[in-house]
């Protein structure tokens, strides 16, 4: 007799729209097409997440944290997953963790599993590696790290190796496409078409290292009128880093355009993508820079170097390095034919490993053995 479809609750915050909100959408409408799998999920802010989920036919409920108080989220987690019968309760960060682990406790669902994004707050202060040790021993029972570096790291936290299981990101080849022509995007940033471009994508916090990046564009600018760099995303740095270009003097050929829903089109117009991250998991935008025929310039931190090979698919440079991160962009710049072999090769390597649906498989089997 076929076992009915594996009933499974994903609690995400989704205050944000970044890494870890695009990783679980992908997961999540990876799951919901996928036979064997009944995704719901509970969001604690009304955001992007949410409006996507319900885009995409998927059930939401939205537990508001900004208008429940701790307890009403427990009882009111506890009230849906005990309502509609969740069989595996699957996390997305910490306080998803302690708050839904409780309830599942309390509901007797079958398995908590929690999908590490990457280091989140358990280098902070002392609350919050606090309630990450009473997570790892009572709120999980499986975990997934999104690279081998990861999970290195989280053994190094004493959680237990034989409880991690390492699931690379997934990307939804059918959302990752442009939808404008590049000349137009190319005229509305005011970038004349013979101009080389090469543009970064994430959130303006310290971690994604944008002071190398801008650093590194002054030293390429130096050697190299013709090129024009472009930062999209938002976040608290914003302004900071509008005054680190006009402290560089490098104004005119930098273009800080904040958030973009566009972002695959934006991306397209990109000679070159780069990231001068400090650290990362595995970047759902380097998957989706990859798929849309990017070369690739990237530090070698977190789970980078499991998805980019040197000099095969991408370059990889040294972090916190400015000068080695213009290095190996101006030797792009000079050779066409490498950038060219390197995105063929990028894309290639991320339709034939990365598409959603091998990640999902490889959750719908984790989930399985969960049970």
């Amino acid at each position: 007799m076929k076992r009915k479809a594996v009933n499974v609750c994903h609690i995400i915050s989704g205050d944000l729209w970044a890494g870890a909100e695009s990783q679980a959408y992908t997961l999540i409408v990876g799951l919901f097409k996928a036979k064997g799998i009944s995704p719901n999920v509970i969001v604690f802010n009304d955001g992007i997440l949410l409006k996507k989920l319900m885009a995409s036919g998927i059930r939401v409920d939205l537990i508001s944290e900004k208008s429940n108080n701790l307890a009403k989220m427990v009882w009111r987690i506890y009230n849906i997953l005990r309502s509609t019968g969740v069989e595996i309760l699957h996390t997305h960060g910490y306080k998803e963790t302690f708050l839904g682990g409780l309830a599942a406790r309390l509901c007797n669902a079958k398995s908590i599993v929690r999908t590490h994004h990457g280091k989140g707050v358990m280098d902070a202060g002392l609350k919050h590696r606090l309630i990450e040790k009473l997570n790892a021993v009572c709120f999980m029972d499986r975990a997934i790290a999104v690279s081998e570096d990861l999970k290195a790291f989280l053994i190094s936290k004493n959680f237990k190796e034989s409880i991690i299981t390492v699931i690379h990101n997934g990307i939804l080849a059918d959302e990752v496409c442009p939808r404008r022509e590049g000349s137009d995007i190319r005229a509305e940033l005011n970038i004349e078409d013979d101009t080389i471009v090469i543009g970064t994508v994430g959130r303006l916090v310290g971690v994604k290292g944008h002071k190398y990046f801008l650093e590194g564009a002054k030293e390429i600018l130096a050697q190299n009128e013709n090129v024009v760099f472009v930062v999209a995303g938002d976040g608290p740095l914003f302004h900071e880093l509008e005054t680190e270009v006009k402290k560089l003097g490098i104004t005119k050929n930098v273009r800080l355009i904040g958030f973009r829903e566009d972002v695959f089109d934006i991306i397209n117009i990109f000679d070159i993508f780069a990231l001068t991250s400090l650290h990362e998991g595995v970047p759902m935008v380097l998957l989706e820079a990859m798929l849309l025929g990017k070369a690739i310039v990237a530090t070698r931190v977190g789970g980078i170097p499991e998805i980019i090979s040197d000099s095969r698919n991408g370059l990889l440079t040294p972090p916190m390095d400015s000068e080695a991160f213009a290095a190996v962009s101006l030797k792009l710049i000079d050779n066409k034919s490498v950038r060219e072999q390197l995105a063929k090769n990028a894309k290639k390597d991320a339709e034939s490993r990365y598409i959603i649906e091998k990640v999902a498989h490889s959750m719908e089997s984790l989930y399985k053995v969960a049970l």
